[in-house]
């Protein structure tokens, strides 16, 4: 029950090269990251549902790391001030594309 703050490959080039192409940005520090956080565990279920598969989802606590962040998403006020944004994925074509892989 972890939130995390992805970003698409595609998405991080684009971002990378943006920044890249402006000589203001050299030497600066940016957090590449779209600034919304999901659920993992909506999203490893419809990992689950679009696999096709029949498999079970069990958490085991003693596996579980103690020192977890619950929480995980970028500050994008430096990216977004440099003129670039990233948009949060759209997991409804991401998941998939991964799943063929």
């Amino acid at each position: 029950d972890v939130t995390r703050d992805f970003v698409t490959v595609e998405d991080v080039a684009a971002a990378v090269a943006a920044l890249a192409a402006e000589p203001r940005n050299f030497g600066q520090v940016y957090n590449i990251c779209s600034g919304v956080e999901f659920l993992l565990r909506p999203l490893v279920e419809d990992m689950i549902r679009w696999s096709g598969r029949d498999i079970r989802l069990n958490i085991t606590s003693d596996r579980l790391r103690p020192g977890e962040m619950p929480r995980f998403v970028g500050d994008t006020e430096r990216l977004r001030a440099a003129g670039v944004t990233i948009p949060p994925p759209d997991f409804s074509q991401v998941l998939p594309a991964i799943l063929a892989g």
